[in-house]
C-alpha cells in the first residue's frame, strides 16, 4: 500500500491495490495468480496427502484458488462498486472468501477418519465459527462509513492461511516420514 497514495490497511480491501484505477495495479494482479496457484497446489497435495482423500475438500479448495486467480483477471474499480469490473471481480472472489469458510469444517470433520490428521481435526472445525464471525465484522464494516472492512478481511484471512500453514506442515511431517518397506508373506517363510 505504500505506492498507493489513500491506501488503508484498515479500510481498504486488499483488491484495491490490483483495482483498475490503482497505481501499480499489476503488483497485486501478479499476486492473485501465484497465490491462487499455490493455493490450488496445496489442494491436491492435501487430497494426495489424506489416507481417505475427500473429492469435497479437494474441490472446495480448488475453488478457492480458481477464484483467488480470477480475481486477477478481473480486477474491479475501487471507488466504483456499482461497475461491471467490480461485479465481475467480486462474482469469482465472492465464492472463493465462502468456500474459505467451509473447507475447514469439511476438511476437520473428515480428518476425525483419520490417525495422521486427528491431531488437526478439532482445530480445523473451530476455525469456520471464528471465519463466520471475521467474515460477518468485515461486512458489517463495509457497510459502515466508518468501519474497518480491510482489518477484518485481513483478520480473516490470516486465519485462514494460519490453517493453511498448519495443513502444509503436516502434509510435510507425513512426507518426511520414513516408510516403511510393504510386507510380503515371502519375507516371513524365508523365501
Amino acid at each position: 500500500g505504500s505506492i498507493h497514495p489513500g491506501y488503508s490497511h484498515l479500510t481498504n480491501f486488499i483488491s484495491d491495490l490490483g483495482a483498475l484505477d490503482a497505481p501499480m495495479p499489476h503488483v497485486q494482479r501478479v499476486n492473485f495468480f501465484q497465490f491462487g496457484t499455490g493455493v490450488t497446489a496445496l489442494a491436491w497435495g492435501l487430497y494426495l496427502g489424506m489416507e481417505r482423500p475427500s473429492r469435497v475438500v479437494l474441490v472446495l479448495q480448488v475453488i478457492i484458488g480458481v477464484g483467488i486467480f480470477l480475481s486477477g483477471i478481473f480486477p474491479g474499480h475501487s471507488n466504483d462498486p456499482g461497475s461491471r469490473e467490480t461485479m465481475l471481480h467480486n462474482l469469482v472472489g465472492i465464492p472463493a472468501f465462502l468456500m474459505i469458510m467451509l473447507v475447514p469444517l469439511v476438511a476437520g470433520l473428515r480428518f476425525r477418519r483419520s490417525v495422521a490428521w486427528q491431531g488437526l481435526s478439532a482445530y480445523s472445525v473451530s476455525m469456520t465459527p471464528v471465519l463466520v464471525a471475521m467474515f460477518v465484522l468485515m461486512a458489517r464494516a463495509d457497510a459502515s462509513p466508518t468501519g474497518n472492512p480491510g482489518l477484518f478481511q485481513r483478520l480473516f484471512l490470516g486465519i485462514w492461511l494460519t490453517w493453511m500453514v498448519m495443513i502444509a506442515l503436516r502434509l510435510y511431517r507425513l512426507e518426511a516420514r520414513p516408510r516403511q518397506a510393504p510386507h510380503s508373506r515371502s519375507s516371513e517363510v524365508g523365501l
